[in-house]
């Protein structure tokens, strides 16, 4: 099962996950407020370098990368984080919140075709108030 909390407005998320019918019958997600508990949640800024930038000038998509792929629970910090158009890949089972003032920023690309968030056969991850440019 998928969750997406749309609040604030997404700009330019793609999920390219191949959703199918869930329990409830509804094809085409749920809407969840619910947040992590905070004992288990691992903070984004925590990977990123000593002396890191809050302006989302410096490209971090490496260490989120790795982030995301090591901790289930996690909460992208209340400034912008640039991303490459490598994109970040969500896999299954994660809980992931925006605290407020955080969003994903895309690097410019001359890129064809990207994905910002790549969501593909996974299940059970939910995503709350994501924020997203590019």
């Amino acid at each position: 099962m998928i969750h997406l909390s749309l609040y604030p407005l997404v700009i330019g998320l793609l999920v390219t996950s191949q959703l199918g019918k869930f329990p409830e019958g509804n094809s085409y997600g749920e809407v969840s407020a619910r947040r992590p508990d905070q004992s288990a949640v691992f903070n984004i800024k925590d990977a990123l370098p000593a002396g890191y930038v809050k302006n989302g000038s410096v490209d971090y998509t490496d260490l989120v990368q790795k982030a995301i792929d090591t901790h289930s629970d996690i909460i992208f910090p209340g400034f912008p984080l640039l991303v490459n158009d490598k994109g970040l890949v969500i896999g299954s089972n994660k809980n992931i919140t925006f605290e407020t003032g955080a969003k994903i920023v895309l690097k410019p690309t001359r890129a064809g075709s990207y994905a910002i968030l790549r969501m593909r056969n996974v299940s059970n991850i939910t995503i709350t108030n994501p924020v997203i440019y590019g």
